[in-house]
């Protein structure tokens, strides 16, 4: 009988285990979380080529994915582990691999493993992991975004009566979406917004406070509700977390992934987009505003107005601004495409000015 570490592949944690080499299998008995007394029979054909760590430790896997680990220490346990099973040649030749290379062949391999290992870290993971959130189902963005949405606010007081009409203002707005939108006006001076997976946004009232006209609203709401459709949230929540997803998949635990999203909730609020992800929020967002015939001059108004509130309170850069950076780019696009938009609108919108105006009422 020998002793090892046993991984049952469900979690990252290892189980101090006794192993037997008998007839039917290897088998492995150990006490779990709760206590438990359990054994697992490991038969000798699902046993993975496996890999042999050095001279003093081996590792075993076995099954299929989530895969099974076995670590022993010890030059006797793999003498007896191809004594048992002399049939199974393939073993002792596999497991032999990296001890026949010697001292300096397994430096070499180790280093190589490290470097594809740090490449994929810094290179292939962030927009892997970017490219996969864009294409989670909307059913699962939604269960993702309530989840951080109750994490985040328990930082915050929600202002009960912004929201009422942010919502009636939202509705009044009669955009058609897959996402049911929820807007939550809390009670913040600083002049921000920011929009969570599935269809949270959040409004500080210091940026409705601010705004001096009511289409100034519907273009902050449209540029945000951008970000919701695009799934640039979860996308760059995603990948500034790719490093916690990696470590997550290196040791078999991606069940953690969700609760590392959630946990995380309270960084969206200060998530820094990149130039060409506020261009496409722009673009979606004047798109949008078009399409239920707002004039998209409301936008531009919104970000002259953020603009002047920075140059009012002087060096300090205000949250909307630096976490939605407002470059001469941006208001150029938005400028252009006005001089040459040739969509009729309605004129004033009295149900969104009506609703604007009671927001305004208790200033």
């Amino acid at each position: 009988m020998y002793t090892g570490t046993y991984f049952d592949g469900k979690t990252s944690k290892g189980y101090s285990a006794f192993i037997e080499f008998l007839t039917d299998g290897i088998h492995i008995s150990y006490t779990d979380d709760e206590l438990n007394k359990s054994m697992v029979i490991w038969d000798v054909d699902g046993i993975h080529k496996g890999h042999y760590s050095n001279d003093q430790r081996i590792t075993l896997k076995y099954g299929e994915v989530p895969l099974q680990y076995l670590e022993v220490s010890g030059q006797d346990f793999f003498k007896g582990f191809i004594a048992a099973y002399p049939h199974k040649r393939f073993n002792e030749s596999s497991l032999e691999f990296l001890r026949t290379k010697g001292f300096k062949g397994v430096m070499v391999i180790g280093i190589g493993f490290l470097l594809l290992a740090g490449l994929s870290y810094f290179f292939v993971l962030p927009p892997l992991a970017e490219f996969l959130a864009s294409k989670m189902p909307i059913g699962m963005e939604i269960q993702l975004g309530d989840k951080m949405y109750d994490q985040v606010m328990q930082s915050y007081n929600i202002n009960q009566r912004l929201t009422k009409e942010a919502n009636e203002y939202w509705r009044a707005m009669h955009v058609s979406s897959p996402y049911i939108v929820n807007i939550t006006v809390v009670n913040n001076s600083e002049p921000n917004a920011f929009a969570l997976p599935g269809g949270q946004i959040i409004v500080y009232d210091g940026i409705i406070r601010e705004m001096n006209d009511y289409d100034e609203l519907a273009g902050l709401l449209a540029h945000e509700y951008s970000h919701v459709r695009l799934h640039h949230s979860t996308r760059m929540m995603s990948r500034n977390l790719a490093g916690y997803l990696f470590i997550s998949l290196l040791l078999n635990d991606a069940s953690g992934t969700l609760a590392v999203l959630v946990t995380n909730a309270n960084s969206l609020k200060e998530l820094s987009y990149s130039r060409g992800l506020e261009h496409q929020a722009d673009e979606g967002g004047y798109d949008m505003l078009q399409s239920v015939h707002i004039n998209p001059d409301g936008m531009l108004k919104l970000f002259k107005t953020l603009n002047s509130y920075q140059s009012k309170i002087g060096l300090s850069v205000p949250k909307f601004i630096s976490t939605h950076p407002l470059t001469e780019e941006r208001i150029s696009y938005i400028s252009d495409r006005l001089k040459k938009d040739k969509t009729s609108y309605s004129g004033e919108q009295k149900a969104l000015k009506k609703i604007w105006q009671e927001m305004k009422s208790d200033e």
